[in-house]
């Protein structure tokens, strides 16, 4: 997964296409993260929360949501 996502993360630098990792959804974050997946690579419910709050934090770092306060993500497990 580390070679697909540095290969994916190159093409899109090359492509000018923003790029976005959470380090919490990669194995380097293992094994704490396993609250995040509902079986080995798939995020469960609590995986999709997170990477939706990234994104939209992004989003808000580039000026790309106006004045909308994206919330803290909190973690319940």
């Amino acid at each position: 997964m580390i070679d697909y996502r540095r290969s994916l993360r190159l093409e899109m630098q090359a492509s000018q296409v923003p790029y976005l990792e959470v380090l919490e959804l990669t194995e380097l974050a293992a094994p704490g993260n396993e609250g995040f997946f509902g079986e080995l690579i798939h995020p469960s419910f609590r995986g999709h929360r997170l990477l939706a709050s990234e994104i939209l934090k992004q989003l808000a770092r580039n000026g790309m949501l106006g004045d909308l306060k994206v919330p803290e993500f909190v973690t319940d497990f």
